[in-house]
């Protein structure tokens, strides 16, 4: 066999090998999150969303407050855990303002709001100026609220 035919095989055999590897043992980036926070804290620690942003599956600590501006969508995956936490003397909150939420999760992975501790349990979340939901722009479904 001369050495152009061996290189031809061989091409041919990792090629066809790859393919098998790629079709019955798929990659998994389970490990792999990229985030972009379009997000950023006031000088008192507040954080304002001003972008489209998504919380992903996973813990997410409010410690004081989170704002989500006019325009800007806070979107929350299946099997989030949104977490109030106090630590200074003002109660931990979540202002949707003129800003919408889509937390959608699933009967097998609901998106928890909930509190750290005791003290962290008078924790509030705001939606609308009027404390009403607009159905057209916030949707919170399979959503636990604890506390």
């Amino acid at each position: 066999m001369n050495k152009t035919k061996l290189n031809k095989l061989i091409k041919q055999l990792l090629v066809s090998t790859l393919a098998v590897v790629f079709v019955f043992a798929p990659l998994h980036f389970d490990a792999l999150v990229v985030t972009t926070i379009h997000a950023e804290f006031d000088e008192d620690g507040y954080e304002n969303i001003y972008e489209d942003t998504t919380w992903f599956k996973g813990e997410h600590v409010i410690e004081k407050g989170v704002f989500i501006d006019e325009g800007a969508t806070l979107t929350i995956e299946e099997g989030a855990k949104i977490v109030f936490k106090k630590t200074s003397d003002t109660n931990p909150f979540f202002d949707v303002g003129n800003g919408r939420v889509l937390a959608i999760g699933s009967k097998d992975e609901k998106i928890t709001f909930t509190y750290a501790d005791e003290a962290s349990k008078n924790y509030s979340i705001y939606i609308g100026g009027a404390g009403t939901i607009d159905s057209k722009t916030s949707f919170f479904r399979f959503v636990d609220f604890i506390g």
